[in-house]
């Protein structure tokens, strides 16, 4: 049987974690346990994996791993009025989806509604099929506060037009939404021939994309 962690912990605010994604050690001290994130149907390879920078290649950016940091921690702490939306491009091997999971893992552990992270073909899939059970996954692209998305490298010019309808069904439910892009701002610029991003780029608010660049 699961228990959750103290509620009245003012270290963790109840959720079993701190900011930066490790365990409170009030909590722990006390012997809570938290809700399994098995629930999020994380990869194997992830499990028990938490986002620590200092662990990254030693090539990797300072500028990555402190905006990383910065931003787990603006999102954990105030997530249930936060509205902005991201994309993050950097290559593979860099930790991107061990921070996704963190972030998700904190914001389940807050009793927010999340949503695993979901290729960005796949959400095509979904909002065209109109079968029961895609229809319950069209529920939760749109209704969970937050959706991290990835977008395939090779990307083509009609996976922008996917980007904007996902990006607006979920902004008009006040949720917001995490892009992740395995290369360089400039790769997508290049694939950009109809300029459908550029009009997406932005501050991150209502309809548009906050994008962060570390080339």
């Amino acid at each position: 049987m699961v228990r959750m962690a103290n509620l009245n912990c003012l270290r963790c605010g109840g959720s079993g974690i701190l900011a930066d994604g490790s365990p409170c050690p009030e909590c722990s001290k006390e012997e809570y346990k938290v809700a399994s994130i098995f629930m999020l149907e994380v990869p194997q390879q992830y499990m028990g994996m938490s986002w620590n920078a200092d662990a990254l290649p030693v090539n990797v950016s300072n500028k990555y791993k402190d905006e990383m940091d910065s931003l787990l921690r603006t999102i954990t702490m105030s997530y249930s009025n936060y509205s902005v939306n991201h994309l993050i491009c950097y290559p593979n091997g860099n930790g991107k989806s061990i921070w996704s999971y963190t972030l998700l893992n904190n914001l389940y552990m807050k009793g927010v509604s999340v949503l695993g992270i979901i290729d960005l073909l796949d959400c095509r899939e979904i909002m065209k099929s109109y079968e029961k059970e895609q229809k319950e996954k069209e529920r939760k692209l749109s209704n969970s506060k937050l959706a991290i998305i990835r977008i395939p490298r090779d990307i083509q010019i009609w996976h922008f037009d996917i980007m904007q309808t996902v990006l607006e069904r979920r902004v008009q439910k006040g949720n917001f939404t995490i892009f992740l892009f395995s290369g360089f701002y400039s790769d997508l610029e290049r694939f950009d021939r109809m300029g459908s991003f550029k009009h997406l780029k932005g501050d991150g608010t209502f309809n548009s994309i906050r994008v962060h660049d570390f080339k």
